[in-house]
């Protein structure tokens, strides 16, 4: 039964980002210097995990993210990544929704790079009470939960949490 096997579900905040150039959408914008160096303490973060190499990876396509991507998960396989724009701008529910329908029919792990507000308000959603998650995941976070299919509050409960440093 799908529900009852334990699931492991990353959600990853892109690491710090440029501000928009004049004439430049919110999608374009780039990595900061101090966002690549938070990308190799999260790919150092990752690599301590026991995560397969096939763990299943949806994106938002924005820039910051396919690049938070890149670098902290460089050598990830690239069958296993889907850029998304329902992660892009997503409404908790959407995401939820989205999430759910990955857990159930392919369980395991799941990595999710997206945006704030949606990380941080489904984990609000979920109930998660950590003193990490409630000041909220600031960019490069990672929270890292466990639980099992579906994706609700009393299935779910942060494993460990990564903040990277200044």
């Amino acid at each position: 039964m799908t529900g009852m096997i334990e699931q492991h579900l990353l959600l990853i905040r892109h690491a710090k980002t440029l501000p928009a150039a004049a004439h430049q959408s919110d999608s374009e914008r780039a990595l900061a210097e101090r966002g690549h160096h938070q990308t190799e303490q999260m790919r150092s973060y990752l690599r301590s995990l026991t995560m397969p190499i096939d763990a299943t990876v949806l994106c938002s396509p924005a820039q910051r993210t396919r690049q938070t991507l890149d670098g902290c998960l460089p050598d990830h396989a690239d069958q296993s990544i889907h850029f998304l724009d329902d992660i892009y701008m997503a409404y908790t529910g959407d995401l939820l929704a989205l999430l759910n329908q990955r857990l159930i029919s392919e369980p395991g792990w799941l990595i999710v790079i997206g945006h704030n507000p949606s990380l941080d308000s489904l984990l609000r959603w979920l109930g998660q009470s950590s003193s990490q998650a409630a000041a909220g995941m600031a960019t490069g976070c990672i929270a890292y939960l466990r639980g099992t299919a579906p994706l609700l509050p009393d299935n779910w409960r942060v494993h460990d949490w990564f903040k990277p440093a200044k």
